[in-house]
C-alpha cells in the first residue's frame, strides 16, 4: 500500500458496516491471511458483477478508467477483463508495481474480508483517519 501505508504501521478496523452493506471502491480492506499466507491489507477495486481489467496498472470496471489519486506507483501485470463473481471482490495495491492482490491471488471472497480499515494509530506521527 505505499506510499500510503508501510509495513509496521498499526491500523485500526471496523467490521459492522459490512454487515449493512458491501465494501466500496476505494475501501481499504484487510483480508484473512489464509486467503494469501499472511493478511493482505490492499484496496477495494472491483464490485460484484463488474467486469474488471488492469492495464498498465490503471484499473477499468465495465471498460471505463477510474480515477485513483491514491496510486503514485502505476504498473505491474495486467489482469482481465473478467468479471468480479457474486459474493467476491476484487483488490489491489497501491503500489501496483510490487503487489500482491488480486492478480495473483483472483477475487477474494466476502466472507474472508475482516474489516475495513479507518485509521493509522502508529507511528505516532502517521496517525490519521482513513478516508
Amino acid at each position: 500500500m505505499q506510499p500510503n501505508m508501510y509495513q509496521g504501521y498499526l491500523l485500526m478496523t471496523e467490521k459492522l458496516s459490512y454487515h449493512f452493506h458491501l465494501p466500496r471502491r476505494g475501501d481499504i480492506v484487510i483480508v484473512d491471511q489464509s486467503v494469501a499466507e499472511v493478511s493482505l491489507v490492499k484496496r477495494v477495486m472491483g464490485l460484484p458483477g463488474e467486469i474488471v481489467e488492469v492495464r498498465a496498472g490503471h484499473v477499468l470496471i465495465n471498460g471505463q478508467k477510474i480515477e485513483e489519486p491514491w496510486v503514485s506507483y502505476f504498473g505491474g501485470p495486467d489482469y482481465g477483463p473478467a468479471q468480479v463473481p457474486d459474493g467476491y471482490i476484487f483488490i489491489l495495491g497501491d503500489n501496483r508495481q510490487n503487489s500482491r492482490d488480486s492478480r495473483d491471488i483472483g477475487p477474494v471472497a466476502l466472507s474472508m474480508v475482516e474489516g475495513r480499515v479507518w485509521l493509522v494509530y502508529w507511528p505516532l506521527d502517521k496517525i490519521e483517519l482513513v478516508p
